[in-house]
C-alpha cells in the first residue's frame, strides 16, 4: 500500500510537469506504465532507509547518503553532484543502553539524543529524581542544589499511554471526556509548574547541568502506540537520553513515590568536530530554454531517532524515482528540471536557503518548484498555497493525472499558504506549461 502511494506521487509530480505534452497522450502512458510497472521506489526505500538509515546532518552517515544519491542519479544517466555550502557539528552515534538497577532490575527501552555527550564505556549510574512542584523561582533555586549527582527527570507524567483512537474505540464516551479533562489538567499544572520555576523546558536543561545534575531523561510521546519524537541534547558535558513512554512512566512513579529509582546510562558518541555539509543537486539540461529552470525538490537529512523514513524519506523517493523516468522517457524537455535534496532542513532550511544564497543566477529564472515533505499517505488534498491564479495551473495539470488517483484528491482554491498534503510552490505566476 505504501509503496503504490509512492507511485502515485510520482505520477502527480510527472504529470504535472508534463501537462503541456497533453498532445500526445503516449508520453503520459509511458510515464504511468513505466511508474506503475517498473517502479524503483522499494528498492531505493530499502538501500536508503535500512541501509544507510538515519541522515543527522554532520554525521557519516549523511554523507554516505549524499555519496548514495549522486551514484544512482549516474547509473540513470543524469548528471548529479555534492554542493557544500557550510559546516555544521559532525557527530556520530554509538550504542545506548538503560537498565534500572534499582529496586529491581529491568532493561529500559530508550535512546541518546543526537549530539550527545558520550558517556564511559561504563556509563553513569546514578538515582532519579523528578522536577518539584514550586510556587516561585526562589522556591525552585532553593531546591536545585538537590540534583546534583542525580538523573533529572524533565518531561511531564502523561496521563495515559493510550492514543485518543484507541480511547474511541474501547472506552465509554464518559470515560473518554473525562480522561480528558484530567490530562488538560494535569498539562496546564505542568506548565504552570515550569513557568513558576523561572525557566522554560528548554532553558532549564542548562540550569541543571550547571547545578551538578549526571544527566537529563525524558520523554516526548508521539500519541501512538510506542511512539517517540527524538530530536537534539542540549547539554554539553552529561548524557541526554529519551525513555519510552511506559519505561519513562514507571520510572517517573517510583520517583515520585520516594522508592530511589537507580538507573545506570551508557550513550557512547564520537564528536568529529566541524565538518562539510551539503546539497544534493541533479538536473536534466534543457534542449531549448536550458537557463530556465523547473525544480524539484524535498530536503535529505532526518533527525536520528529513526531511519527518516517519513520525514522526508518519502520525498526524497519520490524526486528521484521522478527524475530517473523522466530521464527515460522524455530525455530532451524544453527547460531543464533539477532535482534538489536538501541538507539541514531540520535545523532551519539551511540547505534550500543557501542554495538561494549561492545560486541567484538560478533562483531569477525558476519557473516553478514541486517540493514534497509531507510524510506517509496519499495525497488528499492539494491546495493552492495562496496563489490566486493557482487554479489556472493545477486544474489544467490535474487533467492529465490519471482518474484513479485524482478522484481521491480534493482541491482548494487560493488556498492558505503552507495549507494540502502535497506541497506546491510557485515561484512565477507567469510560467508557461509547456516543459
Amino acid at each position: 500500500m505504501i509503496k503504490k502511494q509512492f507511485i502515485n506521487f510520482a505520477i502527480i509530480a510527472i504529470c504535472f510537469i508534463f501537462s503541456g505534452w497533453a498532445q500526445d497522450q503516449s508520453v503520459i502512458e509511458q510515464i504511468v506504465s513505466e511508474a506503475n510497472e517498473k517502479s524503483q521506489l522499494e528498492i531505493l526505500g530499502q538501500e536508503l532507509m535500512d541501509g544507510i538509515g538515519p541522515r543527522l546532518v554532520g554525521t557519516p552517515q549523511m554523507k554516505q547518503a549524499h555519496d548514495w544519491a549522486v551514484d544512482k542519479y549516474s547509473q540513470w544517466g543524469v548528471s548529479a553532484r555534492n554542493e557544500s555550502y557550510g559546516t555544521w557539528r559532525g557527530w556520530e552515534r554509538g550504542i545506548t543502553h538503560i537498565d534500572m538497577l534499582s529496586p529491581r532490575i529491568q532493561s529500559l527501552k530508550g535512546t541518546q539524543l543526537a549530539w550527545n555527550p558520550s558517556t564511559s564505556k561504563k556509563g553513569v549510574t546514578a538515582a532519579v529524581i523528578v522536577l518539584p512542584t514550586v510556587s516561585s523561582p526562589e522556591e525552585f533555586q532553593n531546591w536545585l542544589p538537590l540534583v546534583k549527582g542525580k538523573l533529572v527527570m524533565i518531561s511531564s507524567l502523561e496521563t495515559t499511554g493510550r492514543p485518543d483512537y484507541n480511547w474511541e474505540e474501547f472506552a465509554t464516551e464518559a470515560s473518554f471526556e473525562k480522561m480528558k479533562s484530567e490530562r488538560e489538567a494535569a498539562n496546564n499544572a505542568w506548565r504552570e509548574n515550569m513557568k513558576n520555576t523561572g525557566f522554560t523546558s528548554r532553558s532549564i536543561i542548562e540550569a541543571l547541568e550547571n547545578a551538578g545534575a549526571a544527566g537529563i531523561v525524558s520523554s516526548y510521546w508521539s500519541k501512538g502506540f510506542g511512539v517517540s519524537k527524538i530530536f537534539s541534547a542540549r547539554t554539553k558535558k552529561i548524557p541526554t537520553v529519551d525513555l519510552e513512554l511506559e519505561d519513562y512512566s514507571m520510572v517517573y512513579r517510583l520517583a515520585l513515590r520516594g522508592e530511589n529509582p537507580v538507573l545506570n546510562i551508557v550513550a557512547q558518541s564520537k564528536d568529529l568536530g566541524e565538518v562539510p555539509t551539503f546539497n544534493t543537486i541533479a538536473e536534466i539540461r534543457g534542449s531549448e530554454k536550458p537557463e530556465e529552470y523547473v525544480i524539484l525538490s524535498a530536503h535529505f537529512d532526518s533527525w536520528d531517532g529513526g531511519t527518516g523514513a517519513t520525514d522526508n524519506g518519502t520525498g526524497t523517493l519520490v524526486m528521484m524515482e521522478a527524475m530517473r523516468i523522466l530521464k527515460k522517457i522524455v530525455p530532451n524537455p524544453k527547460r531543464t528540471i533539477l532535482v534538489g535534496h536538501w541538507g539541514s532542513e531540520e535545523q532551519g532550511l539551511n540547505g534550500s536557503r543557501a542554495f538561494v544564497e549561492d545560486h541567484p543566477e538560478i533562483v531569477s529564472q525558476v519557473q516553478a518548484v514541486f517540493n514534497q515533505d509531507n510524510g506517509t499517505g496519499r495525497v488528499v488534498n492539494i491546495s493552492g498555497q495562496g496563489f490566486l491564479h493557482a487554479y489556472d495551473y493545477i486544474g489544467r495539470w490535474l487533467h492529465e493525472v490519471p482518474q484513479d488517483i485524482t478522484q481521491h484528491i480534493e482541491t482548494n482554491f487560493p488556498g492558505t499558504p503552507g495549507g494540502g498534503r502535497f506541497r506546491l510552490c510557485f515561484l512565477c505566476c507567469s510560467w508557461c506549461p509547456s516543459i
